[in-house]
C-alpha cells in the first residue's frame, strides 16, 4: 500500500470523536424521519453503538491489517465495515433492552431502523462515515507532508545562504594575511594565529541551524581580533551582551556580516578609525541587537547593499517571518547603527 494511495495510520482526534457522535445523531435523526412511530432515544443508542463500532473496527483493520495490495486492504476496510455494523448492532440491542425495556416491545419491530432487515442501511450509513473520515485524515497526512516540505525548502534555502556568505569573509581575510606577509611578517604572523581561532570557533556553529547568542559573539570577537591586528590603534571595539540574552538561540553568522561591513566600509576606510560597540537588550518579548560604529558614516555608505546584508535580511524572512527586521541607522554624533529585533525565543 503506498501513502499516496490509503493512508498508512488512522488517528481517532477528539475533533473526529465530536464529527462522529454529530454524524451518528444526524443519521438517528433521519430514521425518525423514514420511521415517524419509532422511539428517537431508542434510534439513537442503535445509531450510536453502529457508528461506533464501525469507526472502531475500521481503524483497527487499517492500522493492523496492512497489505500493499490496494484490492486487498479496501476488501479488509469493507469487511471491517460490515463486522462493525453487525457488532454494532448487536450491541445496539442489548443497549436498548436494558435501557428501554418496554420500548422493543411497543412498537412492530419493523419500524425500527437498526433491525436485521435494514443491516444494508447501516451498512450504506457505516461506509460514508468511514470514507468522509479517511478522507479527512488523508487531507490532514496530505496537509503535514506539505509542511515538512516547505520546512525543507527553507532550511536548504537558508543553508545555501550561508554556503554563500561564508566564502566572502573567509576569502577576503586570507587575501589580508597573504597581503602582510611581505611587508610585515610579524603582523601577517599574529593574524593567522587570530584567523586559526576565528576557523576553530566558527566552522563549529557555521553548520548549525542555530547557536547561542554567546557563540556568535566569540566568532564576532575572534573575527574583530583579526582586524585589531592590521588595523592596530586605530579599531577599538566592545562587546555588551547581557547573561539573560547569552543563551539566546539565533541563526549563525547573522550578526558577524554587520560586524565586518562596519570594519570594513566604516571604520577602516576612516584615517582615524574609531569604536565598533556591539550591544543587546530585551524589551518585552522582543530582542535588539545594535552594531554601531563611529566610522565614515551613513553617507559614505550605502548599508543595503552587498551580499551579506542582503542573505541576513532574506534569513530573517525565512526563520521569523514578517516578526524579524534589520535597519540601519545614523549614529550620532558620527558612524552607523545597524539595528536587529527578533522575537525572544530561547530556540526554533
Amino acid at each position: 500500500m503506498s501513502e499516496d494511495t490509503l493512508p498508512l495510520r488512522f488517528r481517532l482526534t477528539p475533533l473526529k470523536i465530536i464529527l462522529l457522535l454529530i454524524a451518528n445523531t444526524l443519521i438517528a435523526l433521519f430514521i425518525v424521519a423514514i420511521y415517524p412511530d419509532s422511539h428517537f432515544p431508542v434510534n439513537l443508542v442503535y445509531s450510536q453503538c453502529i457508528g461506533i463500532s464501525i469507526a472502531a473496527c475500521s481503524i483497527i483493520a487499517i492500522n493492523y491489517f496492512k497489505t500493499p495490495r490496494i484490492a486487498l486492504q479496501l476488501a479488509f476496510i469493507a469487511g471491517s465495515v460490515i463486522v462493525g455494523a453487525v457488532i454494532g448492532m448487536t450491541i445496539g440491542g442489548v443497549a436498548v433492552q436494558s435501557f428501554f425495556p418496554g420500548a422493543m416491545p411497543a412498537l412492530p419491530q419493523e419500524k425500527y431502523a437498526f433491525n436485521r432487515s435494514n443491516l444494508v442501511l447501516a451498512l450504506l450509513f457505516g461506509t460514508v462515515i468511514t470514507f468522509i473520515f479517511f478522507s479527512l485524515q488523508k487531507i490532514s497526512d496530505e496537509k503535514i507532508k506539505r509542511l515538512e516540505a516547505e520546512k525543507n525548502t527553507v532550511i536548504t534555502e537558508i543553508k545555501l545562504l550561508q554556503s554563500q556568505m561564508e566564502p566572502h569573509f573567509l576569502f577576503n581575510t586570507l587575501s589580508n594575511i597573504l597581503g602582510l606577509i611581505d611587508p610585515d611578517p610579524g603582523k601577517a604572523k599574529k593574524m593567522l594565529e587570530s584567523f586559526t581561532l576565528f576557523l576553530r570557533t566558527s566552522l563549529v556553529t557555521a553548520r548549525s541551524e542555530t547557536v547561542a547568542l554567546s557563540q556568535e559573539m566569540d566568532v564576532v570577537k575572534n573575527y574583530l581580533d583579526i582586524f585589531t591586528v592590521r588595523m592596530g590603534d586605530r579599531l577599538k571595539y566592545r562587546i555588551d551582551i547581557p547573561a539573560d540574552l547569552q543563551g539566546l538561540r539565533i541563526p549563525p553568522l547573522l550578526i558577524q556580516p554587520l560586524v565586518e561591513n562596519a570594519v570594513k566600509h566604516g571604520l577602516e576606510p576612516s584615517i582615524s578609525g574609531g569604536e565598533l560597540v556591539i550591544s543587546g537588550s530585551k524589551e518585552g518579548d522582543r530582542v535588539r541587537i545594535v552594531v554601531a560604529d563611529s566610522g565614515l558614516g551613513i553617507n559614505e555608505l550605502s548599508p543595503g547593499s552587498g551580499i551579506g546584508v542582503e542573505n541576513i535580511k532574506k534569513r530573517l524572512e525565512l526563520v521569523y517571518g514578517g516578526r524579524a527586521t534589520l535597519v540601519f541607522e545614523e549614529n550620532k554624533p558620527k558612524g552607523l547603527k545597524a539595528v536587529i529585533e527578533i522575537p525572544y525565543e530561547s530556540s526554533f
